[in-house]
């Protein structure tokens, strides 16, 4: 666990097309180790091809929107098979 962070965090993975300009992927993860986990995998898979990965933790996707609204700005693009995602 990661020092002074509450069990209320939320890790939410977004992955952001640059030259598309649109987040083609999000993920919401509740344990950190798992998320830094997927953190690194998604970095290695898009290195060097026009990708922003970030990791944020926060207490709900909301926040995360208020903070990075950038990302969300357009239309998120159809998730990838096995992926899913819920606002609730």
């Amino acid at each position: 666990m990661v020092r002074g962070v509450t069990d209320s965090v939320v890790y939410f993975l977004l992955v952001f097309d640059i030259k598309k300009n649109v987040l083609e992927s999000h993920l919401q993860f509740e344990d950190v180790d798992e998320a830094l986990e997927s953190y690194a995998q998604a970095e290695q898979e898009h290195l060097g091809r026009g990708y922003e990965v970030v990791l944020v933790g926060a207490e709900s996707l909301e926040t995360v929107m208020v903070t990075h609204g950038a990302y969300f700005q357009r239309q998120v693009a159809a998730p990838r098979a096995g992926l899913s995602f819920s606002l609730s």
